[in-house]
């Protein structure tokens, strides 16, 4: 009774339109980076003096610093505060990016994707901790909306890069506009309407309780398929465009532009979807299409063609992490936060492994192998939806329906 009592006085906060802009926006710096920096990553290379085979070492190093803040995520919330976390995980962010502008020496250049690994954890740890507690308490779809701030930054970020680099400009005047954006963020979020997370929804200290559930195992491998799609084809699908079809600067940031535009597309779709559809029929559909998308950019003979597996690729995997987070919420028996931390754990040793393995295949091969694991990650999303299903199927037959089972 009351938890009852406290989630009705809550709605009225929660669920304020300001609030969830302010999630979408806190989940929305992190797109931003990624889409302002998507399309200059040779540039930038080339400034450090690294070849393309760097990239994958520095993005799974970005993911390694993530896993301590996750691990330890409760506790810091719990000593800190959402809005602290969401005021310094911008802040280090935008610190990562004015070191990508003015510094040039390659051990540095590795030291700034850890700086921006834990900024990027705590903002996105923070944001999907208050997503989690409005859908709990609202019972209302926000992923997609909030996760569709991500996509939006992401096309800002990349429309950014675009109008920079058609009139001349460099990737130091993309990466310093991207501080004073991810700047004016942290003032928003020093400001803005964090909504009340009870202790219910904040665990004091990161457990392996969660991933007793088979629910949560295969939510965090799906995670992590998603975040290594993501990022293989936000970050390297421009340098496959530079380095093997020799286009242009300004058409290589455009392929990020087009991913971000259909990423956002599918992230604000997946709420209504999620309404008319069951969540793991779409997490299969999604699959699918993630691998019709990974294998025409694989095989891609032209930039025209790369354009379409971007286009392909990015409205297919869009509403897979937003998906799953929804329906983890919706069956999981523990707190938002171990349930999101738990997930996001899974996501982010996806974002260490999968780009460690596209920079071996990249230094082996070429950067189209290193692409082509966009493809079996959509392969294997469809596998790992067919055991969900399989799952929840079994907790019926046992008489525990899901969402109801305990974490002992």
């Amino acid at each position: 009774m009351t938890r009852s009592l406290t989630a009705a006085s809550t709605v009225g906060q929660t669920a304020k339109p300001v609030t969830i802009g302010l999630i979408a926006g806190t989940l929305g710096a992190i797109g931003l980076i990624e889409g302002g920096s998507g399309g200059i990553w040779s540039d930038v290379l080339n400034h450090f003096s690294l070849s393309d085979s760097a990239l994958g070492p520095g993005f799974a190093l970005q993911s390694a610093f993530v896993l301590p803040v996750l691990l330890f995520g409760g506790k810091l919330l719990r000593r800190f505060g959402i809005r602290v976390m969401l005021v310094v995980g911008a802040l280090l962010m935008g610190l990562a990016s004015f070191g990508f502008a003015r510094l040039d020496q390659a051990a540095l250049f590795f030291g700034l994707f850890m700086i921006r690994g834990i900024g990027v954890a705590l903002a996105d740890l923070s944001g999907n901790t208050m997503a989690m507690h409005v859908e709990r308490e609202d019972g209302v779809h926000i992923m997609g909306i909030v996760h569709g701030g991500f996509s939006v930054g992401i096309v800002i970020g990349s429309l950014v890069a675009y109008a920079i680099y058609s009139s001349g400009g460099s990737f130091r005047a993309v990466q310093l506009s991207i501080v004073v954006a991810i700047g004016l963020i942290a003032l928003a979020a020093a400001a803005g309407p964090v909504p009340p997370i009870d202790e219910a929804d904040v665990a004091d200290q990161f457990t392996t309780a969660a991933f007793r559930l088979n629910l949560v195992r295969i939510c965090a491998l799906l995670l992590g398929l998603a975040f290594g799609g993501e990022l293989l084809i936000s970050q390297f699908v421009s340098v496959l465009l530079r380095t093997r079809t020799e286009s242009s600067e300004s058409f290589a940031v455009l392929s990020v532009v087009v991913y971000a535009t259909m990423m956002a597309i599918g992230r604000f779709a997946n709420g209504p979807l999620l309404r008319r559809v069951d969540a793991i029929r779409l997490l299969t559909m999604q699959g699918a299409g993630v691998v019709i998308g990974g294998l025409v950019l694989t095989a891609s003979p032209n930039a025209g063609v790369t354009l379409v597996g971007s286009f392909i690729g990015g409205l297919a995997i869009a509403g897979i992490v937003p998906s799953v987070l929804s329906y983890a919420a919706a069956h999981s028996p523990g707190s938002a936060g171990e349930t999101a931390g738990a997930s996001l754990l899974g996501g982010y040793l996806g974002g260490m492994v999968v780009p460690l393995v596209a920079g071996g295949l990249t230094s082996l091969f070429s950067i189209r192998a290193g692409i082509s694991l966009v493809a079996i990650a959509g392969a294997l999303t469809v596998i790992l939806a067919n055991a969900l299903r399989r799952d929840e199927h079994r907790e019926q037959r046992d008489g525990t329906l899901p969402g109801t089972a305990r974490i002992s």
